[in-house]
């Protein structure tokens, strides 16, 4: 059975499912440090959702931290379908984080699910990776009508099924929220970032006549490829997503989903170390927040783990 924890500050006791602002301001980790992988029980925060018998997957959990010592407002949210398409093997897992405003965001957030729920029933065995980037550019289109010109969203989304006999993972994805995957504790990268520092984003950039200043593009906008921003696609922004099809093997223990916030601060395989047999994948998605804040992150920091069955 699922279940959602909060920690609030407060009297809000806004529902859990879809993340947000509405749930409370967490006050982000305090006490010792949590190097190596160890767990502390000083960290306080108690937001997010745990599901200990999924069907898509052994197990998964999602948390976030606003750090609102740098943050006045959560901008991550994120979207979890199990038996996406009636299909009891198959799980949506995706985190999407904001900028300039929640809206594109929040928007996502709701219709992700729905959308690919239709599509992966039509798509039936057959291959989903066309399937999910038409589903980014429609939620995208859609993002016109609650004006995106100037907000927007990273976005990244990994299904699991059983696909003709084999355990797959699609991993779609556009900016720089990252997924990463536990090769029996070697840290593998699924997803890939669209940052305006990247020499293949420079270039396709470039090519389409936009233009890269102090790595933003239009010298404003850090990402290169996102839902919304709208007034960035005569520079060359686009919603067309990174989509990666792996083989899950007997070897992928963990797949981390995390905002920037994470990574800014955090390597994959230093938050590989956190998954363990041991933990819960509510204790690892905590941990691996906690370790962010407190290795410097100055972002709103979430992180969903899902755990395969073996």
């Amino acid at each position: 059975m699922q279940s959602s924890y909060q920690y609030h500050f407060g009297t809000n006791t806004n529902p859990i499912f879809g993340g947000g602002s509405l749930w409370g301001d967490s006050g982000g980790s305090t006490g010792g440090q949590s190097g190596g992988g160890a767990f502390s029980a000083s960290y306080i925060q108690e937001v997010g959702v745990h599901e200990v018998n999924a069907s898509s997957v052994k197990e998964y959990a999602y948390t976030e931290d606003k750090n609102f010592r740098y943050r006045p407002a959560m901008e991550d949210t994120y979207c979890i379908k199990d038996k996406a398409g009636n299909d009891p093997s198959c799980g949506i897992f995706s985190i999407f984080d904001g900028h300039g405003g929640r809206q594109v965001a929040d928007h996502c957030q709701e219709r992700i699910g729905e959308e690919l729920h239709k599509e992966i029933l039509k798509a039936q065995q057959n291959d989903l990776s066309n399937v999910l980037e038409q589903v980014f550019l429609k939620i995208d289109n859609e993002c016109r009508l609650i004006d995106a010109d100037n907000t927007g969203s990273t976005a990244c989304v990994a299904v699991a099924r059983v696909e003709k006999g084999q355990r797959v993972l699609y991993v779609a994805n556009l900016g720089d929220t990252r997924a990463v995957i536990s090769n029996n504790g070697i840290a593998e990268r699924l997803s890939y970032d669209h940052r305006g520092t990247d020499p293949v984003e420079i270039d396709r950039i470039k090519s389409v006549g936009g233009i890269i200043v102090d790595g933003r593009v239009g010298g404003s906008l850090a990402l290169t490829r996102a839902f919304g921003d709208h007034n960035q696609r005569k520079n060359g922004v686009i919603a067309k997503p990174y989509i990666n099809k792996h083989i899950l093997r007997g070897s992928d223990k963990f797949l981390i989903i995390a905002s920037d916030g994470v990574w800014d601060s955090m390597e994959d395989h230093e938050a590989i170390k956190y998954c363990r047999e041991e933990a819960s994948a509510k204790e690892i998605a905590q941990a691996i927040v906690k370790g962010a804040i407190e290795k410097g992150s100055k972002d709103n920091t979430s992180c969903l783990i899902v755990r395969f069955h073996s």
